[in-house]
């Protein structure tokens, strides 16, 4: 039954790209526990900037511990990888050895 109402809740989806969107329940469960804490427990001046600007990384922290799949993670999680394999394809040509 809760899976089934995350599920339904993730839904709506904001749209980036044709192989990103995000989910607006996502993006409210990061966003609003950030501005809350911002403005009630650490009495921030911006609390809405702070929020603003970590949403992304708490909801992309948040879906990995527990073991959540996104697109949002899975397009970040890409990235990193191609970024990792070009990272070691330009090692391996420097030092003249081949990684297969």
């Amino acid at each position: 039954m809760n899976s089934e109402l995350i599920q339904q809740l993730r839904k709506p989806k904001l749209v980036i790209n044709e192989e990103l969107s995000i989910a607006v329940f996502d993006l409210a469960g990061a966003f609003i526990p950030t501005y809350l804490i911002s403005k009630y427990v650490l009495k921030l001046s911006s609390p809405i900037f702070i929020s603003a600007t970590l949403t992304i990384p708490i909801g992309y922290f948040s879906h990995r511990y527990f073991g959540v799949a996104s697109p949002l993670n899975n397009y970040i999680d890409k990235r990193i990888t191609a970024y990792q394999d070009q990272s070691k394809l330009q090692e391996s040509q420097e030092n003249g050895s081949v990684i297969i």
